[in-house]
């Protein structure tokens, strides 16, 4: 077993958020930001729509708090499709650190 140190604590510095048709077709709509009128995001699976999905977040994220993919130590994230595959693919698109987690509908709250 290891532990991570964080000489500095970790901040969340910026957000975005993405969906598909449903999400902003729905009460949450005004809070989209990058909203999609195709729910597989030009992809022929589930697998490869999310991680899509995931690559632009990440990618507005970096925007957003006007940084560069270099600025960036690590990316923590998961999902619930095949043992985090998606997010696996997704965090191979940029080069720092990737820590999955993979504890269901806990992983945003495990994430944080």
């Amino acid at each position: 077993m290891h532990t991570i140190f964080f000489r500095n604590k970790p901040i969340i510095k910026a957000v975005s958020s993405i969906g598909g048709p449903k999400e902003c077709n729905g009460c949450i709509k005004d809070y989209i930001e990058i909203q999609s009128n195709d729910d597989m995001f030009g992809e022929d699976t589930f697998e490869k729509a999310e991680s899509n999905m995931l690559t632009q977040a990440i990618r507005r994220v970096i925007d957003n708090a006007n940084l560069k993919d270099t600025d960036i130590n690590a990316i923590i994230s998961g999902d619930l499709l095949n043992q985090i595959i998606s997010s696996t693919f997704s965090a191979r698109n940029f080069d720092t650190s990737y820590l999955g987690i993979y504890n269901a509908c806990a992983t945003y709250t495990e994430a944080l």
